[in-house]
């Protein structure tokens, strides 16, 4: 990754870009729209895996560009590392009643580390994102996971655990 395309001196220039990029662009479609019709149909824990999943396979592009922020990062971590930001993140939007800007703060808080610090080689910095998860499950709505073609009593449970 090429030295001068991020840095800390970048700093409110930086984060208000990607308030607007992250916030007006993707944290409404994952959160905001994506998020609860897949609750509905997958429940509230694999509603925000598969958010999760999707989220990371919409950066997959980066990974194989030269020069981009994810050239040469593991992948695999990537999906590990989303999808686990996804899974806590659920759990805020969920706690603030359905309401985006906890996800769009959240987002904006691992971009800014992430461009100016870039995330930790470390083993122990993906292990601490999934235990995060695992406690955030705990705290999840349920059922958390529904099977499509179920009952309308459980889209109604699920409807009614719903933001």
């Amino acid at each position: 990754m090429p030295a001068q395309w991020f840095s800390p001196v970048f700093g409110a220039g930086f984060l208000l870009f990607f308030l607007i990029h992250d916030g007006l662009g993707e944290e409404i479609g994952w959160r905001g729209f994506a998020l609860p019709f897949l609750q509905e149909r997958l429940g509230s824990l694999g509603g925000n895996i598969a958010v999760g999943f999707i989220w990371a396979l919409w950066h997959f592009p980066l990974f194989l560009m030269p020069g981009s922020f994810q050239y040469g990062d593991s992948i695999l971590l990537y999906v590990w590392l989303l999808t686990c930001w996804s899974v806590v993140m659920g759990l805020f939007v969920h706690r603030a009643g359905g309401s985006v800007l906890v996800a769009i703060l959240f987002h904006e808080t691992a971009n800014f580390i992430a461009f100016t610090v870039h995330y930790p080689g470390s083993g122990y910095f993906f292990l601490l994102w999934g235990v995060a998860a695992a406690v955030a499950i705990v705290f999840l709505p349920r059922p958390l996971f529904r099977l499509p073609g179920k009952s309308d009593d459980a889209m109604n449970t699920m409807s009614s655990h719903r933001y």
